[in-house]
């Protein structure tokens, strides 16, 4: 009697259980309806037009998919969307609009589009693109339209990796840089493929011999077949090559040269930079009164007493606020025991405040700041004539200055020379020794 029973409350749990199920599928059913006030009357795929489903359109892998859809609407509904899905089992390939208002025998066209992975599965994928929207009564409502895209083998080649070594892209003149880079094959097979490595500023270049790439259908067939592959290149640098930031380009070339896969990164070659006792530099005056809407000339002079030739280039900072300045010549090279001079010129804005402006002038050899000056530019409204001798005594300082500098480098540079003939007649470092 009891097994009776307890046989009798599992029968009756089980009736409840399935009439849940039947309630649940009979809602999902009823909460869905194709029967829309809507219908795609046509679909365009990369510019062809197609007003007929079941259709397969061809397209390569990376491509872009660009969908452009006419809904025709029989009856006036809110908040309509379409979204179109291509069908894969690794990526999540949709796209879809922002809801709509649509009215009767009003026409639509919506644009969605779908980026195809450089390595998406070959062959056949569907695609759905369905317009729909939600009723009152939260049923769905919805119109199919549903094609095929095949996924065929692109001609593509990519840099899937990059390695430089030094590996923070900072090379000393002298040194070698090496590179290795990745390149994988996402299409059929590529004859006759090289990876180049330069620096175009330098005129340097390295180059691999021609290799060939196979598919990866064919790898998986025979792992003999590479389709993807690291090469080593190696450069030298310079022992005389300026300091600073170089480009350095990686290109992969292929299918005859008419195809090029490119990537660019920004090195730092190290050099030895000018020092404070190889390199003199002056300037013939400290602060100076400027006129709005005009301009000052202050003077830069250079001594350079190292062995070598040094490059100077100039930076202006904290003078975007009132003016602007330039520097002439924009970068001056000082030969050896040899001097030169540089003029920046500054503009006060027309609309600058009457008020001093402090600026700072930076000297750089390279990436190495040699010199770095404070100066000071007082914006006035006109010159005042009472003024103009304080301005001559100023001018009178500043030349006298420059004089004494003048001087004083022709002697160094004098005793220099003079010291560089005294040591061809009785040299103090033996030959071959050499000092770091």
């Amino acid at each position: 009697m009891k097994g009776y029973k307890i046989m009798t409350a599992m029968l009756l749990v089980l009736v409840i259980l399935l009439g849940f199920a039947g309630t649940t599928i009979a809602n999902s059913v009823e909460n869905t309806d194709k029967s829309a006030n809507y219908s795609i009357e046509e679909v365009s795929i990369n510019g062809f037009d197609f007003d007929e489903e079941d259709f397969v359109f061809t397209l390569e892998r990376g491509d872009t998919l660009e969908l452009e859809v006419l809904l025709k609407a029989d009856g006036e509904v809110e908040d309509v969307r379409i979204e179109a899905t291509l069908e894969d089992s690794e990526y999540d390939l949709e796209s879809k609009t922002s809801k709509f208002d649509v009215v009767e025998n009003g026409y639509y066209v919506k644009t969605l589009t779908i980026e195809l992975p450089e390595d998406l599965e070959v062959g056949n994928h569907s695609l759905d693109i369905e317009a729909y929207n939600y009723d009152s009564n939260n049923k769905r409502e919805y119109t199919l339209f549903r094609a095929t895209i095949n996924v065929e083998l692109s001609n593509t080649l990519e840099i899937y990796d990059l390695v430089f070594t030094p590996r923070d892209l900072n090379v000393e003149a002298g040194e070698i840089m090496f590179a290795s880079v990745g390149v994988r094959n996402l299409g059929d097979l590529q004859d006759d493929v090289r990876v180049y490595m330069s620096i175009p500023e330098l005129n340097l270049e390295d180059y691999t011999t021609l290799f060939d790439l196979y598919s990866e259908e064919d790898y998986n067939n025979d792992s003999d077949d590479d389709y993807k592959v690291h090469k080593d290149l190696a450069m030298l640098i310079p022992s005389g090559t300026q300091a600073g930031e170089y480009d350095v380009v990686i290109e992969v070339v292929y299918d005859d040269g008419d195809e090029v896969v490119t990537e660019t990164e920004t090195i730092v070659i190290g050099g030895a930079a000018a020092t404070t006792d190889d390199a003199i530099v002056s300037i013939d005056v400290e602060s100076q009164n400027i006129v709005r809407g005009s301009g000052a000339v202050y003077r830069l002079l250079f001594a350079n007493l190292d062995s070598g030739a040094i490059t100077y280039t100039v930076e202006v900072e904290d003078i975007s606020a009132w003016g602007t300045a330039r520097a002439d010549p924009l970068t001056l090279t000082v030969s050896s025991d040899d001097s030169g001079e540089m003029f920046i010129y500054v503009y006060a804005n027309e609309d600058a405040s009457y008020e001093s402006n402090e600026f700072t002038v930076k000297v750089l050899s390279g990436s190495s700041v040699v010199k770095e000056f404070s100066l000071t530019a007082n914006v006035i409204e006109s010159v005042n004539t009472s003024g103009l001798d304080d301005v001559r005594v100023g001018l009178e300082i500043g030349f006298a200055v420059l004089l004494v500098i003048l001087v004083i480098l022709g002697i160094v540079l004098m005793a220099k020379k003079l010291g560089k003939g005294n040591d061809g007649e009785e040299p103090l470092i033996e030959e071959g020794q050499s000092y770091y």
